[in-house]
């Protein structure tokens, strides 16, 4: 048949029941009509139909010169068309997807050889407004689009529900006003879903505020840099600020965001700032308890932090830390030191090079390692000096440019064991050292020296520089006291330093010593 002119059609009302497959999105119906918009085209001149009902689809198309309007139960078009030998040209004022609430108003070209339309112009979706171009073939939808101020991403987790982690980051852990820079991504026509794998983009979030965990306080940034790519969500933080500490370089990445076995989000911490109680609290935030306060002074921190999706894989940490000069607390128990680097691997903590002074007793340099499950230390230790006086300067203890292995014991009171000394130092109010075997440290100590005493062993407990008590048992040597007619060549005792005596007594009050001078005096008389 062929006609000399178009077809010209009018109708108010027509129903009819359709048992072919009838399109369930916007998107399918729009390519449906596409598919039959050559035909329309080239055979009629214009189209008003008021009323035209597909099962449960209503349907009113008017085209009209150059003017082409559809509405249905999925979109709404009102556009102007011009219609060229092989495509047509589309000035769209509106077209509204129902089902999706997206409205466009762009420019669109329809290509019927290469069965392609490709779309320039405005994207409107709830507070969203992008700009972009998108290309629709048979099986596939390209989009590019860049964006204005917009306040989250919530309008994206219909269509991108993600594993629980990714979702936390990717619609609630980062608040502020975002803006893509653009964002490319592919939709699968056949299969009605986004193609994860496509999606890739760059943005900025101005004013952003960020929470690692629910039981922290927020982080404030003057921006965050986003980039998506390869299934990767990364957050690079700009002069981030937590609880007027400055953080620098950190950042969150979030790896096979979509994947719940091997989805991973890392989180890098990095600050110049005491390794104080605020800083601790982010690793305690996550279950990661450090026995260590830095209580003043600064440390250059470095920490990561990575939590797999699957609840059946560990978490794991690592971090290094590289403090001043500072005074630190391990369990309460306050000492000073001049520097140390600090290496934090799940749950151990090294401690290198680390200087170890406390008051003007001991002085040394230490390499460690805690495990923060046991609280226990072991190591080695540099000994520069344990320097034990009395009020009178004299030299009870003296231990100088010594090496020994190391043992510390956290978990309930401080208790520090210098293997090759045989010695222990005590730490829960006042600070107590054990001398086991006093023929380890008979060559540090002048007055075991000058009276030849090099078996036994002594106990101190320094409560301040004025008042030591001390304990123990000497042997091997003689005093000018008999005890049931017998000499006395070793002894039980405990007694006490102070400011102006010392007191001794033998462990069975048979023996009781007072001496107004120095422990020296003591000795003498011995």
């Amino acid at each position: 048949m062929k006609l000399d002119k178009k077809l010209i059609l009018n109708i108010e009302n027509i129903e009819y029941k359709s048992e072919k497959t009838i399109a369930n999105s916007s998107i399918e119906d729009i390519k449906k009509n596409l598919d039959i918009l050559p035909f329309v085209l080239k055979w009629f001149q214009s189209i008003d139909i008021e009323k035209l009902s597909i099962n449960d689809n209503i349907v009113k198309i008017v085209l009209n010169k150059d003017i082409l309007s559809v509405e249905n139960k999925f979109f709404l078009l009102d556009s102007k068309i011009d219609v060229l030998s092989k495509e047509v040209l589309l000035d769209i004022n509106n077209l509204y997807l129902k089902d999706y609430n997206i409205l466009f108003k762009g420019k669109a070209k329809i290509d019927y050889f290469d069965e392609e339309l490709k779309y320039f112009g405005d994207i409107y979706y709830q507070d969203l407004i992008v700009s972009g171009n998108i290309d629709i073939t048979k099986d596939r939808v390209n989009f590019f689009i860049k964006s204005e101020i917009f306040k989250n991403l919530h309008f994206l987790k219909k269509y991108l529900d993600l594993p629980e982690v990714a979702n936390s980051w990717m619609y609630d852990n980062v608040t502020g006003d975002f803006k893509l820079n653009w964002f490319y991504g592919e939709f699968d026509l056949n299969k009605n879903e986004i193609i994860e794998k496509s999606l890739q983009g760059d943005a900025v979030i101005e004013n952003a505020k960020i929470r690692f965990e629910n039981s922290l306080e927020e982080i404030n940034t003057s921006k965050v840099n986003v980039n998506f790519k390869n299934s990767t969500l990364h957050f690079d933080l700009v002069d981030a600020i937590y609880k007027g500490k400055e953080l620098k370089n950190s950042f969150v990445t979030i790896k096979d965001i979509a994947n719940e076995n091997s989805g991973l989000v890392l989180v890098n911490i990095e600050a110049k700032t005491s390794l104080d109680k605020d800083i601790l609290g982010i690793l305690e935030a996550y279950g990661i308890v450090v026995p260590v306060v830095q209580k003043n002074g600064e440390t250059q921190a470095k920490l990561l932090l990575s939590f797999p999706y699957a609840e059946d894989k560990p978490m794991s940490y690592n971090g290094v830390f590289i403090a001043e000069k500072s005074n630190i607390s391990i369990s309460g128990f306050d000492f000073e030191t001049n520097g140390a680097k600090v290496i934090l691997e799940n749950d151990l903590l090294y401690i290198n090079d680390a200087s170890f002074i406390y008051q003007d007793i001991v002085d040394a340099k230490v390499n460690l390692k805690l495990d923060l499950n046991s609280l226990k230390i072991e190591g080695t230790s540099q000994i520069n000096k344990i320097l034990v006086k009395d009020s009178k300067n004299s030299k009870i203890l003296n231990i100088t440019n010594v090496n020994s292995d190391i043992f510390m014991d956290f978990s309930k009171n401080v208790n520090i064991e210098l293997k090759d000394l045989k010695t222990t130092i005590k730490y829960d109010k006042f600070l107590t050292i054990n001398v086991n075997d006093i023929s380890k440290i008979y060559n540090y100590s002048d007055i075991l020296k000058q009276n030849s005493i090099n078996s036994g062993n002594i106990s101190l407990k320094i409560i301040n520089k004025d008042n030591i008590e001390f304990n123990g048992f000497f042997s091997g040597f003689t005093i000018p006291i008999k005890k049931d007619n017998k000499e006395i060549n070793s002894l039980d005792f405990y007694g006490n330093i102070n400011k102006d005596s010392v007191q001794i007594s033998s462990s069975d009050n048979s023996i009781r010593l007072n001496f107004k001078d120095n422990i020296d005096s003591f000795f003498r008389w011995i």
